[in-house]
């Protein structure tokens, strides 16, 4: 199966989805790819969701979490490359999207 990906123009508006491990993950990496500060509401996150925000951070964006409300402030693509060795944790999703991720840096 081959991909094709090209960019796009701003992507804006409001997208709501039921409660996933999954889905929380990737509302970290939305939220770091993003160039404005965005929100995700999680309840009750798993582990992986802490887990990704510490990623995140080590690329170079921001998390604040207030309760279910989760703030993101992206980079963008100006990712930072990780002074650290970036732990997923026991996160499948996390790990595959932080290789992705991986990819962006002009490093």
């Amino acid at each position: 199966m081959w991909f094709i990906v090209s960019r796009t123009g701003i992507l804006k508006g409001l997208a709501y989805m039921p409660a996933s491990k999954s889905h929380s993950v990737r509302a970290n990496f939305f939220g770091l790819l993003s160039k404005d500060a965005s929100v995700a509401h999680i309840r009750d996150p798993p582990n992986d969701a802490y887990m990704m925000a510490n990623v995140v951070k080590e690329f170079g964006g921001s998390v604040s979490i207030e309760g279910s409300r989760w703030v993101f402030r992206g980079v963008g693509d100006d990712l930072e490359v990780p002074k650290n060795v970036i732990d997923v944790g026991n996160s499948g999703t996390g790990l595959f999207i932080s290789y992705a991720v991986s990819a962006l840096l002009d490093a």
